[in-house]
């Protein structure tokens, strides 16, 4: 139980990791939308500590 309870843990400090980046972001470029994709998504992710994030802003030019 403790290695779920650890899981969640990470999963909550990746989630306002990702937030605060994006709020960082919103200070240059107004954005749309922010979607979180990936095996986070899916649920078989490894605690590898990263996210996969799409942000979809008129303001990004590739």
């Amino acid at each position: 139980m403790d290695k779920a309870i650890s899981a969640l843990k990470s999963q909550k400090e990746l989630l306002l990791r990702a937030k605060e980046f994006i709020e960082n972001l919103k200070k240059d470029i107004r954005i749309d939308a922010v979607f979180v994709v990936g095996s986070r998504t899916r649920g078989n992710y490894l605690d590898t500590r990263d996210i996969d994030l799409v942000i979809i802003s008129d303001e990004m030019k590739v």
